[in-house]
């Protein structure tokens, strides 16, 4: 079962296409996607925690994670 609510999913992804309409199977595999990537951004920002000896993540964490995933946080969507 998804830990993420299937409904903000649909309305991001709503929005963010010009409104168009998004099928049910379509909104399911964006939900495992978005959970696959934060448990990816998790494990990266965990590491960059625990390289600091901290047990704690914040936000330098997560953009030296996004950084190794690829993307920064404040790139443009293409």
């Amino acid at each position: 079962m998804p830990e993420i609510s299937s409904a903000p999913v649909k309305r991001l992804l709503t929005e963010s296409s010009g409104g168009m309409r998004v099928g049910g199977s379509a909104v399911d595999l964006a939900v495992a996607e978005a959970e696959a990537f934060l448990r990816r951004l998790g494990q990266a920002a965990g590491q960059c925690a625990a390289t600091d000896k901290r047990k704690t993540i914040q936000d330098s964490d997560i953009t030296q994670a996004m950084a190794t995933l690829g993307r920064g946080a404040s790139a443009p969507m293409s």
